[in-house]
């Protein structure tokens, strides 16, 4: 049953994404780029189908339609839950992102959280969220720095290596970028605010 919930298209993105369209209000339907991903989705059992990005010579996007279509008639009897909408997805892998942002790649295993393809989910979480995987994943490493200027000891040549900076110096410049502020500024605010609200007490 696995291998005929596997099917086909065309690696034209378009196609691919208007099945999903069509269907994916009633089943959950996943792109791969792969055979390897393909199956490894379908073994996970958080997906209905998976749409096998290939060339296909001479089948159209009526032809995958109907194919897919048929396969879904066979299989719906055996569907117990709905597809996961879009926003649960992209919420899954902004999780997925704060609790790994200290991580160099991440895109390869978003995807597999959104049960998406890499360049599928990234094209979809922009649309979402209006920012990139990576604009998100700087900015949760941010935070989390912020989290531990506020609450540590640690030295920002420390923590910028536990959020994931190999560079401190970048570090220090992306961090001014989003906080509008250096991390020792930073870290001093954090401190008077802190002295303030004892001394009131």
């Amino acid at each position: 049953m696995t291998g005929e919930r596997i099917v086909p298209v065309d690696e034209n993105r378009t196609i691919p994404e208007s099945l999903i369209a069509h269907l994916g209000k009633k089943y959950r339907i996943s792109l791969a780029d792969n055979v390897e991903e393909a199956s490894e989705m379908m073994h996970s059992n958080d997906v209905d189908f998976v749409l096998l990005c290939r060339r296909s010579p001479g089948i159209t996007g009526r032809h995958m339609v109907g194919l897919l279509e048929l396969r879904t008639e066979e299989y719906s009897e055996n569907v117990v839950q709905r597809v996961p909408s879009v926003q649960l997805r992209i919420q899954r892998v902004e999780d997925f992102i704060r609790a790994s942002c200290e991580k160099r790649a991440i895109l390869q295993e978003a995807a597999k959280v959104a049960f998406l393809c890499p360049v599928h989910l990234s094209r979809v979480f922009k649309r979402e969220t209006g920012r990139t995987i990576a604009q998100y994943k700087s900015e949760a490493r941010i935070r989390k720095a912020q989290q531990l200027l506020a609450k540590s000891d640690w030295s920002v040549e420390e923590i910028a290596g536990v959020v994931g900076y190999m560079n401190t110096r970048h570090f220090r410049e992306m961090f001014k970028r989003i906080v509008e502020c250096t991390p020792s500024e930073y870290r001093k605010k954090q401190k008077n605010r802190e002295n303030n609200g004892h001394s009131t007490r």
